[in-house]
């Protein structure tokens, strides 16, 4: 009687351990699922994050009225007349900058050497391509830039200007030497990059500032385009 009661007992130990492992076993088995269905779920979705784009477009509407060209100086040129320098570069081929009273020049021109040409987006489209609004030509390690801005106002210590694409910057006062300006002056300014923290900021170094002349019509006879339609021109034309 009693062996017996003892192998009741031994076999009802057996069934509860044997069913408690099957409930924690499904409980494990159910658990994982879920938390990986979760997962998942999460996963897909998280919204990916991407850096902006920048088009051509804004980077272009962005960008100031002065174009650095670099080219190289053509001294001999069948194209030079007084008043104009020949230059090359493999984009534009030759092209002529016409010299004003306002543009810059190095202290000597060299046959061959390669030089930065200042200018408005306007070319005149005859051939070889001429620009008719030349800010300066410098050499390659000349510091100073040029900005083209037209006088928003005058102070008592700083003229602030306002560029083509809207942005501004100002200047002291006493860097404009014998130069007098008003307000709606259309400018070019020489200056480093060295500029002030402040808003518009305030270029430190400036060695000129010119007043253009407000109507110059005088380059063209032939008509004028953007600087990047007289490249694609020329390019169709060579292909």
């Amino acid at each position: 009687m009693r062996k017996r009661f003892i192998t009741t007992a031994a076999m009802a130990a057996i069934t509860a351990a044997m069913l408690l492992n099957g409930c924690g076993s499904t409980q494990t088995n159910t658990t994982s699922a879920a938390q990986t269905e979760t997962e998942s779920s999460s996963a897909e979705t998280e919204p990916e994050t991407t850096a902006p784009e920048t088009t051509e477009g804004e980077t272009e509407a962005q960008a100031e009225d002065v174009i650095r060209t670099e080219a190289i100086y053509v001294k001999d040129s069948e194209f030079a007349t007084e008043g104009t320098l020949v230059f090359h570069n493999d984009t534009m081929g030759d092209f002529i900058c016409h010299i004003s009273d306002f543009t810059v020049l190095p202290e000597e021109l060299k046959d061959g050497e390669t030089y930065v040409v200042s200018h408005s987006m306007v070319m005149a489209m005859s051939f070889p391509g001429q620009l008719p609004q030349v800010y300066s030509i410098r050499t390659t390690d000349d510091t100073y830039r040029d900005s083209v801005g037209t006088v928003m106002a005058v102070e008592e210590e700083n003229i602030l200007f306002e560029r083509m694409d809207g942005s501004q910057f100002m200047i002291n006062k006493d860097s404009l030497g014998d130069t007098e300006v008003k307000e709606g002056d259309l400018c070019v300014v020489s200056h480093t990059e060295m500029m002030t923290r402040s808003m518009p900021g305030t270029y430190m170094e400036v060695n000129r500032v010119d007043v253009l002349p407000q109507a110059e019509e005088e380059a063209a006879e032939v008509p004028a385009e953007t600087l990047t339609e007289a490249i694609e021109i020329e390019s169709s034309k060579a292909e």
